[in-house]
């Protein structure tokens, strides 16, 4: 019975938390005609941090990693209209509810995460599949803990 226990611990520990998902670069494409994944990476980072929400600095700190990236993985050209993109539809009245800043948490707005928030953030990431290897997940929980 304790060990039953145990495994539900994970399971309990980030219950109120919306699961994350992506559709990588959302209505724009994740790559050339050659690479077609050349810069999913970017977008699905970009998604993650997304989904955790934060500070309004946070928020411009994770679009302008989004450019970073997309421009490192080889298109300044991509970059510019997908960091445009970015930022038009942050001006949008309409939101579409699953790719709201914060979405993890299902509230609207900037705020600081708690200290609670990021546990559940951990936990999660730590015992769901997702695309990021440990190495991510440790530099993903230190960019959302700053600032």
């Amino acid at each position: 019975m304790k060990f039953f226990f145990l495994l539900l611990i994970p399971l309990l520990s980030y219950s109120n938390i919306n699961p994350f998902s992506s559709d990588l670069c959302t209505g724009y494409k994740e790559g050339t005609k050659k690479e077609p994944m050349k810069w999913a990476h970017c977008c699905y980072k970009h998604d993650l941090r997304f989904w955790a929400g934060g500070t309004k600095t946070q928020r411009v700190e994770s679009d302008l990693r989004l450019k970073s990236c997309v421009t490192k993985a080889g298109s300044t050209r991509h970059a510019k209209l997908i960091y445009a993109g970015v930022k038009l539809g942050s001006l949008s009245p309409y939101k579409l509810k699953q790719r709201r800043w914060g979405n993890a948490w299902g509230e609207k707005g900037y705020k600081k995460l708690t200290q609670e928030q990021i546990d559940k953030i951990v936990v999660y990431l730590h015992t769901t599949a997702t695309d990021l290897n440990f190495g991510e997940i440790i530099d993903f929980i230190d960019l959302i803990k700053s600032k």
